[in-house]
């Protein structure tokens, strides 16, 4: 089955279609670094309902998506970085909701912990209109003008996590089979119905990085997952990168969204997942491989990952 133009444009030309069926599409791309899977439900005339399981580090459209769409997102697991004009970046997080037109300004995702988690309502302003004036009644809700005043300032606009956002989009993400297509519509009605109440966006504190504080950090984390039988103090970094410590700590979890201390050690766990899996090696050789010299100590760690020890999940 081949995409259409307009699925090109929203998902990259070289999109695969998985399935079509009367229920929904399920889209995919991959290449060498991860995989993109889509799972799109048609709720209404001019509104659809996508799934997003994103398992790579950036995404890259090559077609000027159509004017007149926007969608509403929700990230359920993982970090998207959201780039503004004026250079620099915010991150759109667990429960966080975000708003934007699907204008072309922004042809590239990045997701820097390599996963994302999520759903997109994505509308398009004219169908759904006439959708929405006969569900709610004509002039109720002005969707253009919806979308406007949440963007006005920029592309898209995030609003952090609060219980509300919580409740509203929850029972999204484990809806009977039998009842979904219906239950679908009730929630974007709801959705869309919460969101036009605020006549302005909320104004909320939110951490903002410049490029180059951003850039500095990446380099630090490809710097630490390059070598992780090295071990280094939290000073030498800062010191190695030309990074004040106490912007260096924020800046890191404000990009990863965890400590420095936290990352390193995740990311040695999973090698010696990998290793434990994939090798013949001994554990002590194992440890000394993601920067322990200690065994007992490495053990231990990793209980504090997997549930269980070394040996215990060689043999699983």
């Amino acid at each position: 089955m081949k995409a259409t133009q307009l699925e090109k444009c929203f998902y990259g030309s070289n999109v695969r279609i998985i399935e079509r069926s009367k229920e929904c599409d399920i889209y995919k791309r991959e290449n060498e670094d991860g995989n993109y899977l889509l799972t799109s439900y048609h709720v209404m005339d001019g509104i659809d309902l996508v799934y997003n399981e994103v398992h790579m580090e950036q995404i890259s459209l090559d077609l000027e998506p159509p004017k007149g769409y926007f969608e509403i997102n929700h990230c359920n697991e993982g970090r998207m970085e959201c780039p503004y004009k004026n250079g620099d970046f915010l991150y759109f997080a667990k429960n966080d909701l975000a708003i934007n037109w699907k204008d072309g300004k922004c042809m590239e995702s990045t997701f820097p912990v390599g996963h994302f988690h999520g759903v997109s309502i994505c509308i398009e302003v004219k169908k759904a209109q006439h959708e929405i004036d006969e569900f709610f009644g004509e002039g109720t809700m002005d969707l253009e003008a919806f979308c406007n005043r949440f963007c006005s300032e920029s592309s898209f606009w995030v609003m952090r996590s609060n219980e509300m956002i919580e409740h509203l989009f929850a029972e999204l993400y484990r809806i009977p089979d039998g009842i979904r297509l219906h239950y679908y519509k009730i929630k974007v009605l709801e959705i869309l119905l919460y969101l036009s109440s605020f006549e302005e966006p909320p104004q909320e504190q939110r951490e903002y990085y410049s490029r180059e504080q951003v850039q500095k950090i990446k380099k630090i984390k490809a710097f630490i997952v390059e070598d992780l039988e090295q071990s280094y103090t939290l000073e030498q970094l800062a010191d190695i990168h030309g990074m004040a410590l106490t912007s260096m700590k924020r800046c890191f979890k404000g990009v990863y969204g965890t400590t420095i201390h936290s990352y390193v050690t995740e990311q040695r766990m999973q090698k010696a997942a990998k290793l434990l899996r994939s090798t013949d090696y001994n554990i002590l050789e194992i440890a000394n491989a993601v920067g322990y010299e200690n065994g007992s100590k490495f053990a231990a760690a990793f209980r504090r990952s997997y549930g269980v020890s070394p040996k215990a999940y060689r043999l699983l």
